[in-house]
This record gives C-alpha cells, structure tokens and sequence, in this order.
C-alpha cells in the first residue's frame, strides 16, 4: 500500500513541473512525454546515476521514471525541474566568478 501511496504522490508532484504531460501509467514507474525523450534520459542520467530513469521501447517520446522512495523521487524531481529550466548545474561556478 506504500508503494501506492508513493506513486501517486510522486505523479502528483511530478504534474506540477510546468509543460510537463504525464501519460497515464501504473505499477512502479510513470511515463512522462518529452519531444526529446533519449537525450534528456542521457543528460538526467548523467546527472544522477547511470539507469536513473529509461526511455522505452515502443512507446515514442516517452521517459520512464522509476517510482522510489520518497527521498530519491524528490532528488529525482528536482533534477528533472532543473533540466526543464535548462539548469545543468555546470555554469554556476562560472556564474559565481563573474560576481567577484
């Protein structure tokens, strides 16, 4: 039943990200619609983990998110947010000096 509990809310916060169109999806993973599907799986999984998140088979434009523990959906959601917004992560430093 936790799983359950998880997965919705999961899917709940997911739905909030803006322009973000989640396909209907059960079990313990959501889909999620991009246009470009396998290149934003690359730069995600390059940002978290190798395998974080998938693109399957079949089912064109679409990223297959695993649904975790809460911890790691939130890390995993923040990390999608950030892409989304075109965030790497790589310019803040170079961000930082320009202040100095």
């Amino acid at each position: 039943m936790a799983e359950n509990h998880e997965h919705e809310r999961f899917y709940s916060r997911l739905s909030t990200l803006p322009d973000v169109e989640l396909m209907p999806s059960v079990g313990s993973w959501i889909l999620m619609k991009l246009d470009d599907a396998p290149g934003f799986a690359e730069r995600l999984n390059q940002r978290l983990y190798a395998g974080a998140v998938s693109v399957p088979h079949g089912i064109p434009g679409a990223l297959r998110i695993p649904v975790r523990d809460a911890k790691e959906n939130e890390r995993v959601l923040a990390s999608i947010a950030e892409l989304l917004k075109g965030n790497t992560g790589e310019d803040e430093e170079s961000e930082d000096d320009d202040a100095i």
